[in-house]
């Protein structure tokens, strides 16, 4: 990555911290009891941060400007195919996009958009969408801004997910990236670190909880030897359904079609086709995405919401059968994580990773 990519990253998560940091900061003082004065009036919380970290106004502002982004990155899209052909003959030759594709992007992006400025400004929209998600498992609360800001950068991560896809190239675009530009383990660490520092201010940590309530809320403990067996178990299953689904879709489908939906994951396993980058790989993701996905979001959000998040992330295999089987795996996880604890689901993720990629490894060494 240049430094303008590496800026343009940086500046990014500051702004996402603040946002999450500032959330965290009214739901502390919201929390707390608003002491009564000896004349009658009420004395506003106290915080140890600046005032400015802890106003709502500001909080509303931030999250328009998010909002502004996510519109934006749909209308570049839009303005992406309408290049056609040109877009090729660019000096730094960008991906033919079409029409249709354009349009529908920039049409998801305006109505996420539109969603979540009705989200910020509407309490009975809140409240609504609290009610429907609370139905299936969540626990949102209307009133709750890191609730808020957990369900907005949730549609922007999805929104930024279509839109990097497509200007990819799609699948075929994606998988010429990994072959050329190899990912490394310091990427895939970076990432998982990174998604469980975003889940650690999330959930307040050193703000609204501390270390052990921070672990219980996320689910994270010593795992037993039950949980362990149980993630084992889980991992392979779902692994055994991914097989099986995958070769009754190989009897329905061409190999072309086949071969040409799944070069991006073939290529991302290739690149990490040795054993001890395929342990790696597999602890990052892991780690990674289970503190994320099942101890911080599920428990808000739910088993099916979170489940269909974490399906629409793994861009490698988007618009393609295994979406699906993505989802049914999350579900399967998701469910570990409500019987037994966050930990669970990181041995079955784990499990349902490393085998293949273990198997792929020992068979490229004997070859």
């Amino acid at each position: 990555m240049d430094f303008s990519g590496l800026f343009f990253l940086g500046t990014l998560l500051t702004y996402t911290g603040i946002i999450v940091y500032v959330a965290n900061q009214i739901d502390l003082i919201n929390q707390q009891p608003v002491p009564v004065r000896a004349g009658g009036g009420r004395t506003p919380p106290e915080t140890s941060s600046p005032r400015w970290l802890s106003n709502p106004v500001v909080l509303r502002w931030l999250l328009y400007g998010l909002i502004v982004m996510m519109f934006v990155l749909g209308l570049t899209v839009f303005q992406l195919s309408m290049l056609g052909e040109a877009a090729m003959e660019l000096d730094e030759a960008l991906p033919v996009v079409s029409p249709v594709t354009g349009i529908l992007t920039f049409a998801a992006a305006a109505a996420v958009s539109l969603l979540s400025y009705r989200l910020v400004a509407s309490e009975t929209l809140r409240q609504q969408v609290g009610a429907f998600l609370n139905r299936l498992g969540g626990s949102f609360k209307p009133e709750s801004q890191v609730h808020l800001v957990a369900l907005l950068l949730m549609l922007a991560v999805v929104i930024w997910t279509l839109a990097n896809f497509i200007m990819s190239g799609g699948v075929e675009g994606l998988a010429q990236d990994m072959t050329e530009d190899t990912l490394s383990a310091e990427d895939v660490i970076f990432q998982a670190v990174l998604e469980i520092v975003i889940t650690l201010l999330g959930v307040g940590l050193a703000i609204r909880r501390d270390i052990p309530q921070t672990l219980q809320r996320l689910g994270l403990q010593v795992p037993t030897g039950r949980e362990v067996l149980w993630g084992v178990g889980i991992g392979v299953v779902l692994l055994i359904f991914m097989n099986v689904f995958s070769q009754i879709w190989g009897t329905l489908v061409p190999v072309e079609v086949i071969e040409e939906q799944t070069s991006a994951a073939e290529a991302l396993n290739l690149a990490f086709a040795t054993l001890p980058l395929a342990f790696i790989l597999s602890v990052s993701a892991a780690v990674g995405e289970e503190i994320w996905i099942r101890g911080g979001l599920q428990p808000i959000f739910g088993l099916w919401v979170s489940s269909l998040f974490f399906a629409s992330l793994h861009i490698q295999v988007a618009f393609t059968p295994a979406i699906l089987i993505l989802f049914v795996v999350s579900l399967g996880m998701g469910w570990l994580r409500h019987r037994f604890s966050t930990m669970a689901a990181i041995v079955a993720h784990f499990c349902f990773n490393f085998i293949p990629l273990a198997l792929l490894a020992l068979s490229i060494g004997a070859a």
